[in-house]
């Protein structure tokens, strides 16, 4: 192949870091996280008021069992 057929053509690692950084940028955009949030509470039908807690795990978790 010639350098000249490479002339203008994207390297591999330049896409890599340009879609690395689109995905960075894309997943601490606050907006979308609210957006998410919502859509998250719509879909498991928990009232909006607690979509800003603390997130202690990811997942569905068990409830603790009383001990008798």
């Amino acid at each position: 192949m010639r350098a000249t057929d490479l002339r203008g053509a994207k390297s591999v690692l330049a896409c890599r870091l340009a879609r690395t950084l689109s995905l960075a940028l894309y997943m601490s955009d606050p907006i979308r996280q609210m957006a998410d949030e919502r859509l998250v509470a719509a879909y498991v039908g928990e009232p909006e008021s607690n979509l800003r807690g603390p997130v202690d795990t990811i997942g569905f978790t068990r409830t603790a069992r009383k001990e008798r």
